[in-house]
Parts: structure tokens; sequence; C-alpha cells
């Protein structure tokens, strides 16, 4: 008897860790599926809109036919002046559909002669078909509304970054032997004015660290610090920074930033609206020699 609750352990162990399998893999599914229906959208839905609905049918066309517009899925769903065009998950309902499959002469779009072809009709069938899947950030701000047109604010223009350069006053120190360079000033000022000394210089082994993760993200070898200490030359610093700008640690550090910085600005390229995303740029960043993309 007194194994029982061995038993009985043993089981809910099972039962929490098959529990806990099924779950994850539920997930795991999950996101699989939001990603092929996410590549699905990108690779052929959203340029296909672009390339033939847009012009008549989205926020910035010159003239919009019918109420309708199709660069967001909320306006999509709201349809236009026929009514509701999209019924997620049954395209045999959905007007968008029927009129792209010229099968009712008075309901044809793209209009006059331009229908798609077999491939796009069917791929967009199957988007249909699988609710009309739609980029959760792109629901509320659509492709057409970030090419449209804006305003620069007298706020705007007084932004820091868009001044005019001016070299200002050096603010006044009282250890003007600490200060090696106009910049040592200004970190010299608001410390004296709160009572607070200056730290002391770093010592070699503390630069080349700093140096060493800065630029590479890395920290030198015991060899490094060694040899760099019994360096006593003037050009000793700068020898050390060529060397690190050269390795190709550098260039991956400065090309994560780049194609992080693309997606997360929204930049875009030429005229489609595809969003970019870091898992489909950075590897060919990353991989590309320094020189091939740094003007």
């Amino acid at each position: 008897m007194g194994t029982m609750p061995i038993y009985r352990s043993v089981a809910l162990f099972i039962a929490l860790s098959t529990a806990w399998v099924a779950a994850h893999s539920r997930c795991v599914a999950e996101e699989r599926s939001s990603a092929l229906d996410r590549t699905f959208f990108e690779n052929r839905i959203r340029p296909l809109l672009a390339e033939n609905c847009y012009k008549c049918h989205s926020a910035t066309s010159e003239k919009l036919k019918g109420g309708l517009m199709l660069d967001s899925r909320e306006r999509l769903l709201k349809g236009g002046e026929s009514g509701t065009v999209l019924v997620p998950g049954d395209p045999e309902k959905s007007l968008l559909i029927k009129a792209v499959r010229y099968t009712d002469k008075d309901l044809q779009m793209p209009p006059k002669n331009k229908k798609l072809s077999d491939r796009q009709i069917a791929d967009l069938t199957a988007w249909v078909k699988v609710g009309a899947p739609w980029p959760a950030e792109e629901n509320t701000k659509s492709a057409g509304t970030r090419a449209g047109t804006f305003e620069i604010t007298d706020k705007d223009r007084a932004y820091w970054a868009l001044q005019p350069i001016k070299r200002p006053t050096l603010p006044p120190v009282k250890q003007k032997t600490w200060v090696t360079n106009p910049i040592d000033a200004f970190v010299l000022a608001p410390l004296e004015a709160k009572g607070l000394p200056p730290n002391p210089p770093a010592s070699k082994r503390e630069l080349l660290r700093r140096v060493y993760f800065d630029l590479i993200g890395l920290p030198p070898t015991p060899e490094e610090v060694a040899a760099f200490e019994k360096d006593r030359s003037a050009e000793a610093y700068e020898r050390v920074i060529d060397h690190l700008l050269s390795l190709p640690q550098y260039g991956e550090g400065s090309g994560i930033v780049c194609a992080h910085a693309k997606p997360a600005f929204g930049l875009v390229t030429g005229t489609s609206s595809r969003p970019t995303s870091f898992f489909t740029g950075s590897s060919h960043v990353i991989q590309s020699p320094l020189s091939s993309w740094v003007p």
C-alpha cells in the first residue's frame, strides 16, 4: 500500500506531461499556420491587390469607385455601395470572387477585359476560403495610407535633429586641467554643479574591453589585453580601432542593426507596399562583405 502514492504521482506526471505536450503542439501548429498565412498573403495576395485594385479601390485612389476600398481587411469587410463583398471562409458567397471570375457580365473586376490569371483567381479564392487572414498590424493602417501625403508641422521643424549645426558656447568649469577636448567640458560642468567629482581615466584594460564590446560585441582575449598594455606608443589605441573595424564581427553587428531598422521604421523599396522582414533580409546583409552595403 505504501507504493500506491508513487504510482499516482507517476500517473499524474504522465497526464500533466501529455497535456503540456498537446498544448505546446497546438501552439506550434498555430504559429506555423499564422506564418504560412502571412507568407501567402504577402507573396500572393497583397501584390495582386496592389497591382490590380488599389488604383480604384484604396485610400489613395484619385477617384474611388463604388465606395469600395480593398487596402485593409477592415475596409474590405465593410464593403461598398453594392454591399458586402467578402464573406471570410466562403468564397462562393463573396462578391469579390464572383467579380474576378467574370461569371456575371455586369460584375467584372478588374474591368475592361483585364481579367486576372487562373492562378491569381485560385490564390484569391484560397485566401478567402481560409478566412482572408490579413497581418494584424495592417488592419488599422493600410499600405495605401502609409503611401499618402503628409504635412510637416512647425513642431516637426523644431525637432532637434533638424536644426542647423552650430558651435555652442563651452560651459565654464573649475577643473580646467581635466578637460582634454570640448566634449569633456559638457560632461564636467553638470558634475561640478552637483558637487560630484569626475571619474578617473580608464585603465588600458578597461579602455580595451569597452571598445571591443562597442565594436564587435566580444571581449578581448587575455593575450590581446596584455599586448595592448605593453604597447606604449601614441598610436596603440588607433591601431586597435582599425583592427576591430576590419573584422567581420563588426560588419555582422552593424548589419543586424540595419536589418532591424528597416521593418522597425516601415521602410519599403520600389512601389510595392509589402513590408520588409528582418528574417527575409538579415542573412544577406550579415553575410555580405561590408563594402557592398556601406556607402
